[in-house]
């Protein structure tokens, strides 16, 4: 090695070495700025780095168990820049720093990778775009949809995804088959988390098996307080995962028996959470999923007659379970309502593609290279034509006082999570000041999730004198609402919210020392809201909308051609079709391990991508930083398969005397 040669690795090295240092330091500060127990959250990161560093390989099993279910969103307000997000910096700074991918693993080698690279470069110009002008940080920078930061909080998605990829395709390179059975079963655990969750909040609020009332389940899916499909898409996404017991070797995955087993009632469970989100488009995709299994896996898998008969076999009877499980909820139900209206509801829809299209940014450059990540919130509250004026907030400060400026319009509810007791009295203070002597602040206190409100108690406050700030102060008597102390309470309690509403059109409330606190019992005078007084923005504060059309189009192949343009929507067509070759080549030539893996794969992208007609996911980065991980797993299977290796010729036996 030369003297240059020796230099440029050096430097190489330490520029390297630093990067991981930056994201690890990113991602300490971040731990360090959190609202909610930063304390915690950071001794189970730290652990999790102890753990990745002697088991790197373990990140494929923790960031697709983690990213779907453990959203603090809700309770800390946080959603630009939050835990999923130091999970993946911390597994990138330390995996690299233990495993660095070699030049040969680093990227995806051929067409692959140039398709790859065009899609991050068209996305990232669509960031730039969705960015300008540079608006200046401040206190509403990264706490609303309408700011242009929301450009980089949607590009996490894809930003996530290809910092990981290195890890991804050196894990494949290493060992395909193992590479693709961790990742299964971090979906799987991600499945079981969210599974639980949804269980428990259909338990608490309308019980297990009546499916009359109208509520869907969000679980663990903070994204979904503006609407959208999240939760179907996830679910659709790891569904075909379950079948990787029946087709993965036991040297690669052990215990099979108990494996299939788990899968077994896993699915069944699931299954219900599928029908309970109610959501029509998830429906299409477990059965697009389904499809694609029951063409893909047998091909894959079986090598003989009676072994592909009984994996149809055991295909058929999984949509069996499935049509059970449907036809308990569907007949005469809310499940049944929404299907009977999908004729009247596609025209709605269409109808919305067209409108939200026509937000589109004029001109050539808006064309092919779209309006802007993030851009189309900002684009309706400026150019809607139906004169729809959507709720917008902001935290102000003026001579020495911070506070909320709420306006109105669409319905939206900027609520904080309390803990209440049923038994318990309150008293609920504010501040207020409104220059519209009809102006009025609504305070509903109710159980709720982020989509549903159920027993509630309204209090409402006026402004006495216009134009000046104001106390004011309300007895809220005990109303059974809340959870009972300990653990009882909290595994049957409903969570109670308050909230802050603005119901009267063309006005603004301004608002300041939010308190709620306990007037009776033991923990009488302690306060139950946390930055009443918006000195930390707001953090803890999580708002919801009930008009779902002004956030996104409904549509990922048209949100897409919104914010990126006709070029991202081809860079990311043929990032979709490339994926989908691979996976077909896979299966029919590669070995039975990794053909198996291919039809699962193959079947989670192609359900996603049928939710994905109904509903704009890529702007929920969780759910988007998992479908792309899906489709760089896909073309990491593209590669040639490693096939078996095959025994010497054998030697000619001797000639025999005779012959």
């Amino acid at each position: 090695m030369t003297g240059r040669t020796a230099f440029v690795s050096l430097a190489f090295s330490v520029l390297f070495r630093g990067a991981l240092l930056l994201l690890a330091a990113v991602a300490a500060f971040g731990v360090a700025l959190y609202p909610l127990f930063p304390v915690w959250l950071g001794l189970g990161l730290a652990a999790y780095a102890v753990v990745l560093w002697y088991r790197p390989q373990l990140w494929l099993i923790v960031v697709p168990a983690l990213l779907p279910s453990f959203d603090l969103a809700p309770w800390s307000g946080r959603f630009f820049f939050h835990e999923a997000d130091f999970l993946v910096l911390v597994t990138a700074a330390v995996v690299y720093h233990r495993q660095p991918p070699r030049s040969d693993e680093a990227w995806l080698r051929g067409g692959a990778g140039v398709l790859v690279l065009l899609l991050v470069l068209v996305q990232a110009i669509a960031a730039v775009r969705g960015l300008l002008p540079f608006p200046p940080i401040g206190d509403n920078a990264f706490n609303n949809h309408f700011s242009a930061y929301n450009a980089l909080r949607i590009a996490k998605g894809l930003a996530w995804a290809v910092l990981l990829l290195p890890a991804l395709s050196a894990a494949c390179r290493r060992d395909l088959s193992r590479a693709m059975a961790q990742l299964g079963l971090g979906f799987a655990i991600g499945l079981a988390l969210v599974v639980l969750v949804s269980l428990r909040e259909r338990q608490i609020f309308t019980g297990l098996f009546d499916f009359e009332i109208p509520f869907r389940v969000t679980a663990t899916f903070s994204s979904m307080h503006l609407g959208g499909g999240s939760i179907g898409a996830f679910l659709v996404m790891s569904l075909p995962f379950l079948a990787l017991p029946f087709v993965m070797p036991a040297k690669i995955l052990p215990a099979p028996m108990l494996r299939r087993a788990g899968a077994a009632i896993l699915l069944v469970a699931a299954l219900y959470v599928v029908v309970v989100t109610f959501n029509r488009a998830a429906y299409l995709g477990v059965i697009a999923a389904f499809l694609a299994l029951l063409l893909a896996l047998p091909a894959a898998v079986a090598r003989r007659g009676r072994s592909r008969l009984a994996m149809t076999g055991a295909l058929l009877g999984i949509g069996v379970v499935a049509a059970g499980v449907s036809g308990l909820a569907l007949p005469g139900s809310f499940a049944g309502d929404r299907i009977g209206r999908i004729g009247r509801d596609l025209d709605t829809r269409l109808w919305e593609w067209r409108e939200g299209l026509a937000l589109a940014e004029p001109g050539l450059s808006g064309r092919l290279f779209g309006t802007g990540l993030g851009s189309y919130p900002r684009s309706f509250l400026l150019r809607n034509r139906a004169g729809r004026v959507p709720t917008t907030f902001a935290i102000a400060r003026e001579d020495g006082r911070t506070f909320l400026r709420l306006g109105s319009g669409e319905s939206l509810y900027f609520g904080q999570r309390v803990e209440l007791r049923p038994d318990a009295a309150y008293r609920l203070s504010v501040s207020l000041r409104a220059e519209a002597a009809d102006a009025r602040l609504l305070v509903p206190i109710c159980e709720k999730t982020l989509l549903y409100s159920f027993r509630c108690e309204f209090l409402a406050v006026s402004p006495r004198q216009p134009g000046e700030w104001e106390e004011h102060a309300i007895d809220l008597p005990p109303t059974g609402m809340g959870r009972p102390a300990g653990l009882f309470g909290w595994l049957t309690g409903r969570p109670v919210e308050l909230a802050l509403n603005n119901p009267v059109p063309g006005t603004t409330v301004e608002i300041d020392d939010v308190s709620l606190t306990t007037k009776t019992g033991p923990s009488a005078g302690s306060e139950l809201l946390v930055n009443g007084g918006f000195e930390a923005g707001t953090d803890r504060w999580f708002y919801a909308a009930d008009n779902l059309a002004i956030w996104r189009i409904e549509n990922m192949w048209l949100m897409t051609l919104f914010e990126q343009g006709w070029f991202g929507l081809v860079a990311l067509a043929l990032v979709v079709a490339a994926a989908l070759l691979s996976l077909l080549r896979r299966i029919a030539g590669g070995l039975r391990a990794e053909a198996g893996a291919a039809a699962v794969l193959l079947a989670s992208l192609g359900g996603v991508l049928v939710v994905g007609l109904a509903h704009g996911l890529l702007d929920a980065p969780r759910l988007a930083t998992l479908f792309y991980l899906l489709l760089f797993a896909a073309l990491c299977l593209g590669r040639p398969p490693a096939l078996p290796t095959s025994r010497p010729p054998s030697s000619p036996a001797p000639p025999q005397a005779g012959r």
